[in-house]
């Protein structure tokens, strides 16, 4: 482990952007998958998968999943960036930073898909079929 330095941040800060351009692609699929799975056999299959409501709800989960990311990063970057001034004795490792922006993302992730998510779909929907 290493103490918190500014190489190090500048070190950390360009593994978790790579981590989170990597998991890209895997956002993608599991979100376009889960909904293939709900509007193809789950609880929506009777609006099917060739749907303006599949492609609103892959849309705005896709959207949510990278503002979820967007905002955990920012989040575990500011609290990085003032570990040096607040606590400088701190050590840091990458492995600890990118668990709590993923434990970050997720949480973000929970709280959007609780309180926005269908609200956000239904008012899309009800504004292209207006």
């Amino acid at each position: 482990m290493k103490t918190v330095t500014k190489e190090g941040m500048q070190s950390l800060a360009k593994e978790v952007m790579e981590s989170a351009i990597k998991s890209g692609p895997l956002d993608v699929l599991t979100t376009i998958g889960f909904n293939a799975y709900d509007y193809g056999l789950g609880e929506n299959k009777d609006k099917r998968i060739i749907s303006q409501e599949f492609a609103v709800s892959s849309g705005v989960d896709l959207v949510q999943s990278v503002v979820a990311g967007l905002a955990a990063a920012l989040v575990v970057a500011g609290v990085v960036a003032l570990l040096p001034v607040l606590a400088p004795a701190i050590v840091v490792s990458a492995p600890i930073v990118l668990g709590i922006t993923a434990g970050t993302a997720m949480l973000i992730d929970i709280g959007l898909n609780l309180t926005y998510n269908e609200k956000i779909k239904k008012a899309i929907n009800n504004y292209l079929d207006s």
